[in-house]
């Protein structure tokens, strides 16, 4: 897994399969997966997250993500002002292009944004692996 994260939000690059610790953080956050497809799993269920879609995690609710393909997870946590315009439980929403776009600008790297075995446009560059 690769990982750039600032306080306001990251990019996780991860392969399939790949899956968070359990956590909680103090701000609510949007989840977005750029490349890939995401499960964020609570105590409520588990959402699954296409890319067009955003799921909402409120702030304190214990969560994990999987990655479910090779998969670019971007990240954006909201100040509790902006926060308490969402629900108050774990939610997925319709994303649309332009929104989609945004949380890409909000989360993509500034300099350096070619990670490892990613392209600059944020697919995951083919597998050298022969088991493909």
């Amino acid at each position: 897994m690769t990982s750039h994260v600032w306080p306001s939000g990251g990019r996780h690059l991860w392969p399939s399969g790949e899956a968070s610790a359990t956590q909680s953080h103090a701000r609510g956050h949007l989840v977005y997966a750029a490349a890939g497809v995401l499960a964020v799993h609570t105590a409520r269920g588990t959402s699954i997250v296409p890319a067009d879609r955003v799921a909402w995690t409120p702030a304190g609710f214990t969560h994990f993500h999987r990655a479910h393909g090779d998969t670019d997870m971007r990240i954006v946590f909201l100040a509790p002002s902006l926060a308490r315009l969402i629900p108050d439980r774990p939610a997925v929403f319709l994303v649309s292009g332009l929104a989609r776009e945004v949380l890409r600008a909000l989360t993509g790297l500034s300099r350096d944004d070619d990670a490892p075995g990613y392209s600059r446009s944020g697919a995951h560059a083919p597998p050298s692996s022969p088991h493909r």
